[in-house]
């Protein structure tokens, strides 16, 4: 199973679109929060995927909750902005909270700056900024394991957890 995972889209209708138009076996797409609306014009284009959303802290008057948890396929995900929990600060708090929810991948976004990492049975997944870094996140769920990548539309290229480090220009 792929998943789909964008946040920080800021009202950048267009390349969130043209992001889930790049991932056609994505049956699933995250939207992490700080959006302006985007997330339900473009599940509107695509009745045949699951859109899942949670509020960002630029989401005045949204509906959205400020974290969800998903459990597809034995892999329990936990997902959440990541403001409540201070990740500009680090990774301490949305770590734990994670690990108190016995989640296998943990998402979430506000720094805007991608982050992909697989520390002691958890993967930590930021998908950046789609706005401002024109990136967004991979999760495979598969019978052997978890694979997850960043995507950098600006250069085209996938990077793993294992080759993060040269996203960074």
């Amino acid at each position: 199973m792929r998943i789909m995972v964008v946040s920080d889209t800021h009202g950048e209708f267009d390349k969130f679109n043209k992001a889930v138009l790049t991932q056609q076996s994505a049956q699933i797409v995250i939207h992490l929060g700080d959006q302006n609306g985007e997330l339900e014009d473009v599940k509107s284009l695509y009745p045949e995927k699951c859109f899942i959303g949670v509020r960002g802290n630029c989401d005045l008057g949204s509906k959205l909750p400020d974290s969800e948890e998903l459990n597809l396929e034995g892999t329990k995900i936990y997902m959440t902005h990541g403001h409540l929990h201070n990740v500009k600060l680090g990774f301490g708090e949305i770590s734990a909270a994670a690990r108190k929810r016995d989640a296998n991948i943990v998402l979430f976004g506000h720094t805007h700056c991608p982050f992909c990492e697989y520390i002691t049975g958890l993967h930590m997944l930021n998908p950046g900024s789609l706005r401002m870094t024109d990136t967004y996140a991979t999760i495979d769920i598969l019978e052997n394991g978890i694979v997850t990548n960043i995507v950098d539309m600006r250069k085209n290229k996938v990077y793993s957890e294992f080759d993060i480090d040269l996203l960074y220009y």
